[in-house]
Parts: C-alpha cells; structure tokens; sequence
C-alpha cells in the first residue's frame, strides 16, 4: 500500500488531539488568608484561574469539591 504507518499515526494523533487542550495536573497548598472561612462556590476559582479543582486534599483524605465546602486554615 505504499503508506508510512509512523507518519500516519502522527498524523491521526495530531488530528485527535487538535480539538482538546492539553490537561496539565498541579498541586497547590492554600495558604491566602483570604480563602479561609469562605466556601468553594464564593471563591469562584473556575472562573478566576480558567482552572478545574478535581480533589481538595485535606489531612489523608481526597474529596470532590462541592459547593458549599468551606476552606479552614489547618494547624501543622
């Protein structure tokens, strides 16, 4: 068939990929005064950052951030 199977491939994934940002995965450790004592959904952080918070760790234990979720400043 005379068809570079390399170059086709690029090609594919190129056209796949074209249409999606790339994810990047951070980790951040709140420590602004200003977000304690106030909720996800006050912070308004999506529209802000243009950033998705997935999980908030806190202590051994990974929750989905809802809206009502109060920030609280946590003593090491």
């Amino acid at each position: 068939m005379k068809v570079n199977l390399k170059s086709e491939e690029a090609k594919y994934n190129a056209e796949v990929s074209a249409g999606f940002p790339e994810i990047y995965k951070k980790h951040f450790i709140v420590e602004n005064e200003n977000v304690i004592g106030k909720t996800y959904e006050e912070l308004n952080i999506r529209f802000m950052t243009k950033a998705v918070i997935s999980r908030i760790l806190h202590g051994d234990v990974a929750i989905v951030p809802e809206p009502d979720i109060i920030f609280i400043k946590e003593i090491l």
